[in-house]
């Protein structure tokens, strides 16, 4: 495409221009960016004060970490990354993953696939963001019900709200980073750039390239011991054009933006790809035969209590890092990997004061245009036409998301110590996933094509009684409906018909038709309402305390609901559960936040209790290769996280620790295969006499379609699946001499031994990471190099709450960094 290229070959340009203006001879002092920036501008989702868990990572920072959203915010307090290779990661804070963090970009949702599973890339890019905010509280209902455990919104400047400042009488100002990383040979480079036209138009242009290759772990077992983690490359291109008209009273402004990503699956065993899942009880394909059309229609009573895989091989059963694989895995083979193409379309507009009582008006539209392939190489197979051999290009799955979403927002006048906000959403996402090349018919559409429509009121009033005290309420009820387009003829198809046979010629049929029961095709739809209140109490100078509670209530996702099939990057089969119900919570916190002229710290403790609980139960396990299934339970998650500091003119230390409880209680009796012995039921296996075998029915069912898979097996409570573990660390950062600085942090992440069910232990590990840099002005230009040592001492880390477990992070590495503005 034109712009794409035009975009790509603005970078150069950019990075020459920065470069070439970085030669000049003035100095400008350096101004350090404020600890934190309380506003209501057009992509801030912060609103009111404050509390002690609320967070804010600003640019300097982020153009330290990680290129992806889940690594970039994983030495943050309370909030540990899901990675899978250098490709994609996610934010778990808290405990919750997936759909319970809700994700923006500039205040509106990402639409990706994301949610639908880790190793889907988040489209959004840290390195060009101006600072990732990450919020709790009554705000979070601004932008979605399923938010207890916080909101993280990344921002960035593509759409200017204000006429640029800068160089050649003030009309031009940019910035660009150059980054390049020894174990992954990670290449980077970002650049932006902002201008006016005229007096009221400006336009900013940005693009980001990075290429890393496979990195380096300490370790890996595959057919020989390998020092690097196959298939953990990387490539991202990106770029965005935004223009803005600006007015004394506002600005109404629009951007484009075009992603392409590559990236390896790692972890992937090839032994896996011919692997069926079988779950469904033998009645299931008669008494439910749409099952054969619509798998994802599958309800408890359908699903096989003896599931297992039919693989070809027997698979290794034990979970051991010296052996991940479980086979003398080929290296020479390189595996999977994604490609991923995100188009989208941004407009907002603010109009400040337009009538008496209102303050500003908002109003923001998106239209985004997710798309990927999961692809491997090419494979030979039987064409069943012809019986033969034949090479084909191996394209394992299909993944495609389109969302729409309109926001307006008002802004009243305060009034009697009183301010707010009241708006509407409503919210398109049309999404399926397609896997061309499965045997079986019904894994062929893993995600059935679904339109997940949603429509939003919401409204949050700030009340500050005097300088001390202030009080939130918010709250949102949201409406959500799924229609699927199901097909008659696909139906019938499979629809039971009286047995026929041709008896000397004539063709002779019974009476008798099979029993069967018709599909429930009703579109689901449901609504939810969710409410929270925040209190602040600066009850003495420099402390202050924060308390906030707030019932969630959260609709399954299509994901929860329909998804039937394989997941080539997961190493699993993942179902869902059409008899899903509402999710609800009850949350509370309590923050307290202390900052003097040489101690400050920040403590906060939560608690939250869930009732229908919606989790992905691991229910079958051989080798790695896991059978997932989403159900639900109560829940309770409790934690605490905090950091002490002591600061001066020039050093800082600080002590910090997080830690979260997740359990699982009154879980839903499991599903056991019945023994009909001497007219009785039981789920223990009759020895194998002869006597035995006599008075006992192997059947699996009984001839009234009365299933004997009955849930009669009581489970005990569990701790929740994939718990991240605890963490302890120390971190110094100091001014070494004029513009020069440095840092150093230790963090030990505790073994993780609460495991859930089928999961394993994960040992822990000691992390090292040093920096330092160096800062000065050339011409106008600020300029920032910087050295980091990551993972200093080569730990072989592996993260327990990852999909991936057995899969090593990387190891010791170094970063060279050179940062410019102006």
């Amino acid at each position: 495409m034109i712009i794409p290229k035009v975009l790509n070959l603005a970078i150069m340009i950019i990075l020459g221009g920065v470069a070439t203006a970085s030669f000049a001879d003035e100095n400008k002092p350096h101004v350090d960016l404020p600890a934190m920036q309380i506003s209501l501008n057009q992509s801030s989702i912060l609103f009111g004060d404050k509390k002690a868990s609320d967070t804010t990572v600003y640019r300097t920072a982020l153009q330290q970490r990680s290129a992806t959203l889940g690594n970039a915010l994983a030495g943050e307090l309370g909030v540990h990354s899901n990675p899978f290779g250098g490709g994609a990661s996610k934010p778990i804070i808290r405990g919750q993953e997936g759909v319970r963090v809700k994700i923006l970009q500039n205040g509106l949702d990402v639409v990706d696939m994301s949610a639908l599973s880790p190793d889907h890339a988040v489209a959004v890019d840290t390195l060009l963001a101006n600072r990732v905010e990450l919020v709790r509280g009554a705000s979070t209902l601004l932008y979605g019900t399923a938010s207890p455990a916080g909101v993280v919104n990344v921002v960035d400047g593509r759409i200017p709200t204000a006429m640029p400042q800068g160089l050649l009488a003030n009309k031009i100002s940019g910035d660009a980073l150059l980054r390049y990383n020894s174990a992954s040979r990670e290449k980077v480079a970002t650049a932006g750039l902002n201008f006016g036209i005229g007096n009221h138009l400006a336009v900013r242009l940005e693009g980001l390239r990075r290429d890393t290759d496979n990195y380096k772990v300490p370790s890996f077992a595959s057919d020989v011991m390998l020092d690097y983690l196959p298939d953990s490359h990387n490539q991202s291109t990106v770029g965005t054009a935004g223009i803005s008209w600006i007015g004394s009273k506002g600005y109404i402004g629009a951007s484009y933006s075009h992603r392409k990503d590559k990236y390896g699956i790692t972890g992937h065993n090839h032994h896996y790809d011919k692997c069926i899942a079988h779950v469904l009880t033998p009645k299931s394909s008669v008494y439910h035969y749409y099952l054969k059309a619509y798998p994802h229609l599958m309800q408890d009573i359908d699903f096989s209590s003896s599931a297992h895989f039919h693989c070809g091989a027997d698979l290794h059963h034990d979970h051991n890092h010296d052996h991940p694989f479980g086979f003398a895995h080929d290296h020479n083979h390189p595996g999977p990997w994604i490609d991923m193409v995100s188009k989208r379309y941004d407009v907002k507009a603010q109009w400040q004061k337009p009538i008496k009582g209102l303050e500003k008006v908002q109003l923001s539209l998106t239209s985004a245009d997710y798309y990927h392939e999961e692809n491997d190489h090419e494979i030979q197979k039987i064409d069943p036409a012809t019986k033969r051999l034949v090479t084909i290009n191996n394209k394992p799955g299909y993944f495609s998301n389109q969302g729409k979403n309109a926001r307006l927002e008002l802004y009243h006048t305060p009034f009697y110590g009183l301010q707010g906000v009241w708006g509407l959403q409503w919210q398109k996402q049309a999404s399926f996933a397609h896997l061309p090349y499965e045997r079986e018919l019904g894994q062929r559409f893993p995600l059935v094509a679904n339109t997940n429509k949603q429509f939003s009121i919401f409204g949050v009033e700030r009340w500050r009684m005097n300088d001390k005290f202030a009080l939130e309420l918010g709250g949102r009820m949201e409406k959500q409906k799924i229609p699927i387009s199901y097909d008659e003829n696909q139906l019938a198809r499979y629809r039971p018909k009286p047995d026929c046979w041709n008896w000397f010629g004539s063709v002779t049929c019974s009476s008798v038709v099979p029993a069967f029961e018709e599909p429930d095709l009703t579109t689901y739809q449901d609504k939810a309402l969710s409410y929270s209140t925040s209190a602040i109490w600066d009850f003495k100078p420099d402390y202050r305390l924060s308390a906030t509670y707030s019932h969630n209530e959260r609709l399954p996702t299509p994901m929860e609901l329909y998804y039937h099939g394989k997941h080539l990057a997961t190493n699993s089969f993942e179902f869902g559960n059409i008899g899903l119900n509402k999710e609800k919570s009850n949350n509370l916190e309590l923050g307290l936040k202390f900052d003097g002229n040489k101690w400050r710290y920040a403590l906060s403790a939560y608690h939250s209790r869930f009732k229908n609980y919606i989790y992905n139960e691991n229910i079958y396990r051989e080798g790695n290769l896991f059978m997932r299934r989403h159900k639900q339970a109560q829940a309770n998650f409790y934690g605490l996280e905090g950091i002490l500091t002591y600061h001066n003119d020039k050093h800082e230390i600080s002590v910090f620790g997080d830690v979260v409880r997740g359990k699982l209680k009154n879980l839903p009796n499991a599903y056991a295969k019945a023994y009909r012995c001497n007219g009785e039921y039981t789920t223990i296996k009759p020895d194998d006499t002869d006597d035995n075998i006599e008075a006992c029915d192997y059947n699996y069912y009984t001839n009234d379609f009365n299933y004997s898979y009955q849930p009669i097996l009581e489970q005990p409570n569990m701790t929740t699946p994939r718990l991240p573990p605890a963490r302890l660390g120390v971190r110094w950062q100091g001014e070494l001499a004029s513009h020069w600085m440095a840092d150093a942090e230790y963090t030990r992440v505790f073994a993780q031994n609460r495991t859930s069910k089928l999961e394993s232990p994960t040992a822990g590990y000691d992390m090292l990471n040093v920096g330092v840099g160096y800062h000065n002005t050339l011409g106008g230009v600020e300029y920032d190099v910087s050295l980091r040592a990551n993972n200093l001492l080569n730990e072989q880390t592996y993260i327990h709450n990852s999909f991936l477990p057995y899969v090593p992070q990387m190891g010791r590495n170094y970063s060279l960094a050179l940062t410019t503005k102006f």
